[in-house]
Parts: C-alpha cells; sequence; structure tokens
C-alpha cells in the first residue's frame, strides 16, 4: 500500500530474514523508476531546444523559398538564390548536421577549425594556432588544455576540458573522456565553411530522413517520412503540401504568447 511508511513495513515485518526481503520488494515495487544521470535523448543531449526551432524554421523557410521545378513529395529539385553560395541541413534518425559558407576566411575561429566527439574520442584542431600547445598523457607541457570555443554558439564543447589528452601537438591533439553526453557533436570551419554536427530527436519535427542542399542557385530536398515537404508538382505548382504557416516558437515564447 501506498500510504504505509518504511518505518511502519519494518515494525510489521520486524528484522527477521524473511521480512527484510518482503521490505524489500514492497520498497522497490513502490520507488520511482530510475533514471540515467548521463543520457537524455532528444535535443537536450546534443543541442538546446532553440537550436532545434531554428533548425526547424530553417528548413520550412529553405522549402518555402525555393522555385521547385519538380516535386514529388518526399523528394525535389529547384532553383534558388545564389546566396549563400553553399548552405545545408542533413538528418539521419538522430545525427542532425548543419552547414553554410557564410563564415570569415580566417575570422575569430581561424581558418581551419575542428572540435569533435564521438562517444569517448575527442579530437581538436586549430589553425593558426591561438595557442602553442604540447602535451603527452594529460601533461602539458606548453600551454594549457584546449577550452570550448566561444563561438560554438549552444552547442556542449565543455568535454574539451574535462578530456584525458593522449596527445597534443602544436594545433592538434586526440583525447579520451568517460563522459557519453552528448554522444556525438562535431564543429568544423575550413576557410568560408563551416559545419556542425550534434544529436537530435530521432523522429521528430523534420522527419526521420532530411536532406536539403544547396549550391549557388540549384537547390534540392529529400525527406523521409516527409513531415515538411512542398507536396507534389511542377514548376513551383505543388499541393498536398505540408509547410508550417509559421515560425515554431520556443516554450518560453509559447507562454508569453
Amino acid at each position: 500500500p501506498q500510504n504505509i511508511s518504511s518505518g511502519d513495513l519494518r515494525r510489521h515485518f520486524g528484522s527477521s530474514r524473511v521480512g527484510l526481503k518482503l521490505w524489500q520488494r514492497l520498497a522497490l515495487r513502490s520507488a520511482p523508476p530510475l533514471s540515467h544521470p548521463g543520457f537524455h535523448p532528444g535535443p537536450a543531449d546534443g543541442m538546446s531546444v532553440a537550436d532545434d526551432i531554428k533548425i526547424t524554421n530553417d528548413s520550412a523557410k529553405f522549402l518555402k523559398e525555393s522555385w521547385w521545378l519538380m516535386s514529388c513529395y518526399c523528394f525535389g529539385q529547384g532553383l534558388a538564390s545564389p546566396m549563400p553560395f553553399i548552405w545545408g541541413q542533413n538528418k539521419c534518425c538522430c545525427i542532425q548536421g548543419a552547414n553554410s559558407s557564410e563564415e570569415e576566411v580566417c575570422g575569430p575561429m581561424g581558418c581551419i577549425m575542428r572540435a569533435s566527439k564521438c562517444l569517448c574520442c575527442v579530437e581538436h584542431t586549430e589553425f593558426p594556432p591561438k595557442t602553442m600547445r604540447f602535451g603527452l598523457c594529460n601533461k602539458f607541457f606548453v600551454g594549457t588544455k584546449p577550452e570550448a570555443p566561444s563561438e560554438a554558439d549552444s552547442l556542449s564543447m565543455t568535454f574539451l576540458g574535462d578530456s584525458f589528452w593522449l596527445f597534443y601537438c602544436i594545433c592538434a591533439g586526440q583525447a579520451c573522456t568517460t563522459s557519453m553526453t552528448p554522444l556525438v557533436v562535431a564543429q568544423d570551419k575550413f576557410m568560408c565553411c563551416f559545419s556542425k554536427t550534434f544529436t537530435t530527436e530521432c523522429n521528430g519535427p523534420r522527419g526521420c530522413l532530411q536532406n536539403n542542399q544547396k549550391f549557388c542557385c540549384c537547390v534540392q530536398y529529400t525527406a523521409f517520412p516527409p513531415k515538411m515537404t512542398p507536396g507534389v508538382g511542377l514548376c513551383n505548382f505543388n499541393m498536398m503540401g505540408s509547410l508550417p504557416e509559421g515560425e515554431a516558437l520556443a516554450p518560453s515564447q509559447t507562454e508569453m504568447s
């Protein structure tokens, strides 16, 4: 019974071995289910809710503003403005990626930058290096451990400072970590191209599989299941589309409105 406290159970069953076993069974049955403290699936694992909503809004804007030569519900090809020159989103189950070519060639993040984590493997590259580093077996003789880049937006990069660095030589190094949160996260920059990868819901508002790509004025999309699609049509005359009318709002914005 849920009204009986643990003290009542002990007094009722006594301190015998049989009584203790019965008390333990009842206590476990009435206890709340255990939750794993290190892994929470969904947007909170690899990115914030704001990141997830922005990706959804950008995807809807891309599908609305493109001029679709051909659309067949799950895939299509069309035309769009040539800027940005390269832009894309890709999603496969719980792995989400985004890329663009709107970064400075050698801005605050340098010319080449990479910070990534896949399960327990960590990698960091920075060129030109902001700080010279040289380390072996988690002992740094020159410089200190890499820190989370300030340009990481809301991606979780705190694992860089908590990892065990196997080696670090001037501008690149590899490490291991015991933390499994997030499972996969990466941020890459090469000249003006920037991309990031993170975990999200397996079958959220963008479906299970999604691929929106733009190169100059050529665009294409793939979606399965087609939760967000221009529909079926030719020469931008489409029907049976399923695109949101307005932008998605964060939970805090929804409460305010």
